[in-house]
């Protein structure tokens, strides 16, 4: 929790009644007060600070775990305190015109690390700071997301500054050459972010977008066109039971990012086959969130919004939400056939893949008798899994007539009675040669 605010001290603190109202951050069991400023930029008050932490543990409430005052900078910057840990006794400071940051001790007030920013030629233009897992994430005009272990001050990771899927790079479509990115929410072991301006122009930039990183790694999990809302992406935007909701101002629609219900249909021929022959499988995986039913992407997709690949969704998502191009490169998901045949034998018989949200498998029973089919879509990162079941029957293929035997010729049959039909022949010939030499006499 962080919160600030100016507050009232406690009265029955009354080690502190002298002083008067103070800045507070509460965090864990620790209540930070602070008093005054340690910069002299143009934004501070040049008095210096006074810092002390007061526990807010039940057992010992109200009692000081460390009083310490600090005196300005006289660097001409605008140190401000951005983040606390009670967990590491850590708390940071940042200087606004150099983007140098200050890591002390909640123990003692001592300095414990100082590191700087990668680029600081935007550094009078705003930054915005979130903490989580004991991290750092710091974002801004700059175009670059840093992560910092706030116990040692540690770079762990940029993102913005690398190739493709590690890149901000924006070419002439802004006038910096990269996109401005702010650290919008920290949950779920996710860091996003968006691009927005102060006081953004029309038209706006053109190709921003929403991003989600691994907040161990900084690895890029998805984007999403979009360009968030005023000066502070984060104080819109939000995460809730494992669901994104941001404003896109590109088109003012409000977008909900998540897992979403996926629906199975299968169907299998209602007339029996012979053994023997094939049948064709076929059925649906349709995304059936909420957003499928409002009025636009029902009119586009009478039958269903097929569900799509993970690679596929970005692109995906945005035809079916964003008036984009239908991708041509879309793959489908996944679906595993399994049957339990006559015998009560179960078994996969194989696996297809949808094609706009359709599959179908040629298959050839072995046995005859009734098979139930089982059609499974196992699930993805952007989709809960489904399933559903058909049945067919295959008949018994119809008896072939067997052959009569036929008697095996004898040996006269063999040599005999082609031995006399020869002689016979021969016979023949003989009285027509004779016939044909007496006629010739004279």
């Amino acid at each position: 929790m962080l919160r600030l605010e100016r507050i009232p001290l406690i009265a029955n603190w009354n080690r502190l009644e002298h002083l008067p109202r103070y800045r507070d951050i509460a965090v864990g069991n620790k209540l930070m007060l602070t008093q005054g400023s340690m910069g002299v930029g143009p934004r501070a008050q040049e008095t210096g600070m006074n810092v002390t932490v007061v526990s807010i543990n039940p057992d010992n409430v109200g009692h000081i775990l460390m009083s310490k005052s600090y005196a300005a900078t006289g660097k001409n910057v605008t140190r401000t305190i951005i983040a606390l840990n009670a967990d590491l006794d850590v708390f940071v400071t940042e200087d606004k015109e150099t983007l140098e940051l200050n890591g002390y001790s909640l123990v003692n007030g001592n300095n414990l690390w100082t590191s700087n920013a990668l680029v600081v030629e935007w550094d009078t233009l705003r930054r915005v700071n979130l903490w989580a897992y004991d991290n750092l994430y710091c974002s801004g005009y700059d175009g670059i997301v840093y992560c910092y272990d706030m116990k040692t001050g540690n770079l762990k990771w940029t993102y913005g500054n690398g190739g493709e899927g590690n890149s901000t790079n924006s070419g002439q479509d802004t006038v910096y050459g990269h996109y401005p990115t702010f650290v919008n929410v920290i949950a779920d072991g996710k860091v996003y972010v968006a691009t927005t301006e102060h006081s953004p122009d029309q038209p706006l930039y053109k190709g921003s977008q929403y991003r989600c990183l691994n907040a161990t790694t900084g690895e890029e999990i998805w984007t999403l066109t979009g360009m968030g809302s005023g000066m502070y992406v984060g104080q819109t935007d939000i995460v809730a039971d494992g669901y994104f909701t941001y404003l896109n101002i590109y088109d003012m629609q409000i977008y909900t990012l998540g897992k979403g219900a996926s629906k199975l249909t299968v169907e299998a021929p209602t007339a029996a086959i012979t053994q023997g022959q094939s049948l064709v499988i076929r059925g649906s995986v349709t995304d059936i969130a909420a957003g499928t039913t409002q009025d636009e992407q029902a009119a586009r997709f009478p039958n269903g919004v097929p569900c799509v690949s993970d690679a596929s969704m970005k692109q995906w998502m945005e035809y079916v939400y964003m008036q984009q191009n239908k991708p041509t490169t879309t793959t489908g998901v996944e679906v595993t056939l399994s049957v339990v045949d006559a015998n009560g034998n179960y078994r996969v018989i194989g696996t297809t893949t949808t094609v706009d949200g359709f599959f179908t498998y040629n298959y050839q029973p072995d046995i005859p008798g009734q098979y139930l089919v089982y059609a499974s879509f196992a699930g993805s990162n952007a989709y809960y899994p489904s399933s559903a079941m058909t049945s067919f029957a295959v008949d018994q293929a119809p008896a072939t007539a067997t052959p009569q035997p036929t008697q095996p010729p004898s040996a006269a049959d063999l040599y005999f009675i082609p031995a006399i039909a020869g002689l016979f022949v021969l016979v023949v010939v003989s009285i027509l040669l004779t016939l044909l030499v007496l006629k010739k006499r004279p």
